[in-house]
């Protein structure tokens, strides 16, 4: 009975440890200038209400620019690590993949799976490495960070596959603070950047 007790505290400490790097409050907003190789927009992430998929309690991170959706992502949080549920609510990946881990849990995973390209599913292979990297500063104040690197290798159905590398540098208490990303295609590299501008939590509002 103790040591039941005693795992499930953990557990909910690791819960609650990465949403300290990774929040999913509904309501939560934060506002991102993005910049590549391909031109530059204003993103705004909001956090919507949760729903549920498969009968698993799922949060929606929904991304528009210029009032236009761009997309939204329904992930789940447990045991030190966010995961990628589904990108539409009613198509479910097959697999849910981790997206951030606390460094607590071992600084590498892999996952063989899929992922959506739109409206086609394709084939996945990821690799991820977390670190600490101390304190980094957003808005006149310091917090502690951790950074993931990705790495993911994606072959569509109809045989193209394409490489993403990306590194996120993540403040605890805030969620994302900057993250480069490089699309290897089989011709060309394409380079991007996410830079937070601003973070609205919802306790403050």
């Amino acid at each position: 009975m103790l040591t039941s007790m005693l795992l499930a505290g953990t557990l909910l400490l690791q819960s609650e440890g990465i949403k300290a790097y990774f929040p999913l409050n509904t309501g939560d907003k934060w506002v991102y200038d993005e910049t590549g190789d391909t031109g530059s927009m204003r993103v705004t992430d909001i956090v919507g209400d949760e729903v549920k998929i498969n009968g698993f309690p799922c949060i929606p991170v929904i991304s528009s620019s210029n009032g236009k959706e761009l997309d939204r992502v329904y992930y789940t949080v447990g045991e030190g690590q966010v995961m990628i549920v589904a990108f539409k609510e009613d198509k479910p990946l097959k697999s849910p993949y981790a997206i951030i881990r606390l460094p607590e849990l071992g600084s590498k995973w892999s996952h063989n799976g899929e992922t959506m390209m739109g409206d086609a599913p394709a084939d996945l292979e990821l690799e991820g490495n977390v670190k600490k990297i101390g304190q980094r500063e957003f808005d006149g104040k310091k917090v502690d960070a951790i950074e993931v690197r990705l790495k993911a290798t994606l072959l569509e159905a109809f045989g193209t596959g394409f490489t993403v590398e990306q590194v996120a540098v993540y403040g605890k208490g805030i969620g994302l603070i900057s993250m480069e990303m490089t699309t290897k295609l089989p011709k060309r590299s394409i380079k991007s950047q996410r830079k937070l501008v601003s973070f609205t939590p919802k306790t403050s509002e």
